[in-house]
């Protein structure tokens, strides 16, 4: 994670500000994000951490040290969404709202975890979950700028999926086909990523 969020850093700002106003920046949006983290979660994601919880406890790591480290996935996820609130001047809980919102309505959990974990596809895999990343904030932008007269998660997304309903339609073809499949391959889930980009 600390490779992850370095990564991003370097890459999305190229980053001229003194580390004490880039804290000051992201800290707030940290902060509130966090305070509400299992309002913004789906029932799925919840359900991910409370494993990750276990699986830790279970090995004698501290209940709320435990509860920290399996949070911290999702919290990687506020550095997107902070920008995106300020790009788009709305609030940091509502872009939070969006960006957990997607993951299930897109089933975007479900496309990370096939991408194969060998060591020789390891460049090929970091890169892909980048763009899955990436994608996820470029969607919550596009619902976020849609309808900015709207307000709320719910119909922010409903309003967006009216807009881009058939290639909504389209890409969940490709998700339903990918999942039947006996095994998903990078090739396979580039097509995914073709579609999704699509929506963005």
């Amino acid at each position: 994670l600390v490779v992850r969020a370095t990564l991003w850093f370097l890459r999305r700002r190229s980053e001229q500000m003194p580390i004490a106003q880039v804290l000051a920046f992201f800290a707030p949006g940290v902060a509130a994000v966090s305070s509400r983290l299992g309002e913004f979660l789906s029932a799925e994601d919840l359900a991910a951490i409370k494993q990750a919880e276990f699986h830790l406890t279970e090995r004698g790591v501290p209940a709320a040290l435990s509860s920290a480290v399996a949070r911290l996935d999702a919290l990687y996820s506020v550095l997107d969404i902070v920008e995106v609130s300020v790009e788009k001047k709305r609030g940091v809980p509502l872009a939070a709202a969006v960006y957990f919102a997607l993951v299930g309505k897109l089933d975007l959990r479900w496309a990370s975890g096939q991408i194969a974990d060998t060591h020789w596809q390891s460049m090929a895999r970091a890169a892909m979950r980048d763009d899955i990343a990436n994608l996820q904030r470029q969607l919550t932008a596009g619902v976020l700028n849609l309808s900015p007269e709207l307000n709320g998660a719910t119909v922010l997304i409903d309003a967006w999926s009216s807009h881009h309903e058939k290639a909504l339609a389209r890409m969940r073809e490709v998700m339903a086909d990918l999942k039947h499949a006996r095994e998903s391959d990078l090739a396979m889930l580039s097509v995914l990523l073709r579609e999704l980009r699509v929506l963005a």
